[in-house]
């Protein structure tokens, strides 16, 4: 199946939105955010790096990939790029959930762990279309 151009432009601006939120919720409310993502708040010294290194993270991917997208012609090639730095990162974060998941709180974590893999199915998907857009002659859609 493949998008338009214009469309595909929509879905990379939805994923910098949606990395603009996660680094808000994880600078503004870094236990909530924690706890939701590991079972355990950012209670800690180490954990409280984690969720600082988290905001940072996804502001900057997040911030990266708007400005692939911005003016009058995207370089969708660069939004590729970000997406798949992007897709690197969610990845390692789904490794680490697993690995971490806390097992009084099965329920709730295989919920996360199957949301985290459609994240990383989805991110996959895009990474790879904007990719391929991305060779495309600039201004044709």
């Amino acid at each position: 199946m493949t998008l338009s151009t214009p469309v595909l432009q929509l879905l990379a601006w939805a994923v910098a939105g949606i990395r603009a939120l996660i680094a808000t919720v994880f600078a503004l409310a870094p236990s909530t955010a924690m706890r939701l993502m590991f079972g355990r708040g950012a209670t800690s010294g180490p954990a409280r790096v984690a969720a600082a290194h988290y905001a940072a993270r996804d502001a900057v991917l997040g911030a990266g990939l708007a400005r692939a997208l911005r003016g009058p012609h995207p370089v969708l090639g660069d939004a590729g790029r970000w997406m798949w730095a992007g897709t690197t990162a969610d990845v390692v974060d789904l490794v680490a959930i697993v690995a971490t998941r806390d097992h009084k709180l099965a329920g709730r974590q295989r919920l996360l762990i199957a949301q985290m893999a459609m994240v990383v199915v989805t991110d996959l998907w895009l990474s790879r279309a904007l990719s391929a857009s991305g060779r495309l002659p600039r201004g044709k859609p």
